[in-house]
């Protein structure tokens, strides 16, 4: 039976001292150790309430295709028009900050507009798989991606992003953006991609071009869908 007075339901929106102390460590990614970026992630993944987070990817074959600066700026759009429309962000308030010298062209809309469509539902982030990267499929692009496809009536609203160089040293939000990434991506290397090429070191080198990754790439070959094509190290390999 049902209560005549329903049970209050309380949801904790706070952080305890620990977590507050462990944010106060927020900087540059690239700043801070692996076990720091961790403790970080942690918080915020722990707290879904608190914090609203949103992940887009581009593969190697898009960003060798389109260069790195307009995939870094689709994926921030993306990202960013995600967050909105998932957590239905107050059209009209929405105020965005990138790091780095150039900001993406970013709308918000109305889900009731008859004009705008979104490519796939709004769930969780797709898991990367790695057992399709040499069948033609994009599977560092998440399979979720919300763009917003727009007819020649365009009445969706675009909303103010601003670029700030060092953004992921000097900005809360940019700064925690980054070590989501960081993390995710290092993620990816060490649990997916090293699992199918154990051979290639990426629980070690996580990706970058290091002495030891680009041997291994002139020894055992490149691979299609995981390694940049155009980067000189793997040209021809």
């Amino acid at each position: 039976k049902e209560p005549l007075l329903p049970q209050q339901q309380q949801q904790s929106l706070s952080l305890s001292t620990e977590e507050i102390q462990i944010l106060k460590q927020t900087n540059d990614s690239k700043l801070l150790t692996p076990l720091q970026r961790r403790e970080i992630y942690n918080v915020l993944m722990t707290h879904p309430k608190l914090f609203a987070i949103t992940t887009s990817r581009r593969s190697p074959r898009q960003i060798d295709e389109m260069d790195v600066l307009t995939a870094t700026k689709e994926a921030f759009a993306e990202s960013i028009e995600k967050l909105v429309l998932r957590w239905d962000l107050p059209r009209g308030e929405v105020y965005g900050v990138v790091d780095g010298k150039v900001a993406p062209k970013v709308f918000a809309y109305s889900p009731n507009e008859n004009n705008v469509h979104v490519e796939s539902e709004c769930g969780t982030d797709e898991k990367f798989d790695a057992t399709k990267i040499n069948d033609g499929g994009d599977d560092w692009n998440d399979n979720s991606i919300d763009r917003i496809k727009r007819d020649g009536n365009n009445n969706n609203q675009r909303f103010p992003v601003r670029p700030y160089i060092n953004g992921d040293a000097n900005v809360f939000t940019v700064a925690l953006s980054s070590i989501i990434a960081k993390v995710t991506r290092d993620d990816l290397m060490k649990h997916e991609i090293h699992v199918k090429y154990p051979e290639y070191g990426f629980d070690v080198h996580l990706g970058y071009g290091t002495r030891d990754h680009v041997e291994r790439v002139h020894r055992l070959g490149s691979l299609e869908g995981v390694h940049r094509m155009t980067f000189k190290q793997v040209k021809g390999r």
